[in-house]
């Protein structure tokens, strides 16, 4: 379900709907999260109430996040992270409930899939992640785009990565010249891109934010041998 916004989901549902509505993402909150709980033992039950505190419509918008993420686990065929960092997975949680952008989710369930795979996300990159509106990301992605390829190379960016993610956006790029946009104002002020011999760049930060928020790329099988 795309959401129409906080304040319009009350409006737009009938109060029976509404109520299965919530009650599918709870259940699907809590099955998603069984794994984790598995893996972190007590320290589960801190991001079930941490759920729990939530709003309904913060609930649908999380439970829809945390699904998101493991489908794409379970697509990727990419192994499970044993060793979960819970404060991730609760910044995660508090961040993505106020996100109705589709793709602002697309992107936290990106890094939420990454933790339970590879594990090791900086909990800066999720910082970051929360400062960015769609707008930033766009123009962000458009930089990473137009970056020179040997500079990607030096950053160990796969310039198929950064298509990828462009693309599942639906971003084109778009050359800017003249004052600085808001948007290259707060991306450089985040220490994700730097001015470099009269264009953009992408900085080390920027590469490993890419990196992170990727859509996880599928595992081939004959890896596990």
């Amino acid at each position: 379900m795309d959401l129409m916004g906080i304040g319009e989901l009350g409006k737009a549902i009938p109060p029976a709907a509404w109520k299965r509505i919530v009650e599918t993402a709870c259940s699907t909150f809590e099955n998603v999260l069984a794994p984790i709980t598995e893996t972190t033992g007590g320290l589960g039950r801190f991001i079930k109430a941490r759920f729990d505190r939530l709003t309904e419509p913060e609930k649908v918008v999380v439970a829809n996040t945390f699904a998101t993420a493991h489908e794409k686990v379970e697509r990727s065929g990419v192994r499970r992270n044993p060793s979960l960092d819970v404060a991730l997975i609760l910044k995660v949680t508090e961040c993505s409930a106020s996100q109705i952008d589709p793709n602002l989710r697309e992107l936290w369930s990106n890094l939420l899939a990454r933790e339970l795979t590879e594990g090791s996300v900086h909990p800066e990159i999720a910082n970051v992640l929360g400062r960015l509106t769609v707008e930033d990301v766009v123009r962000f992605l458009e930089i990473a785009r137009t970056s020179k390829e040997e500079n990607l190379k030096r950053l160990g960016v796969a310039v198929r990565t950064v298509i990828k993610l462009g693309s599942g956006l639906g971003v084109m790029v778009q050359m800017k010249r003249g004052r600085m946009t808001q948007q290259e104002f707060m991306l450089e002020r985040l220490g994700l891109i730097e001015w470099e011999n009269a264009a953009f760049e992408l900085r080390n930060l920027g590469a490993l934010f890419l990196q992170t928020v990727a859509p996880l790329v599928r595992e081939n099988p004959q890896a596990r041998n």
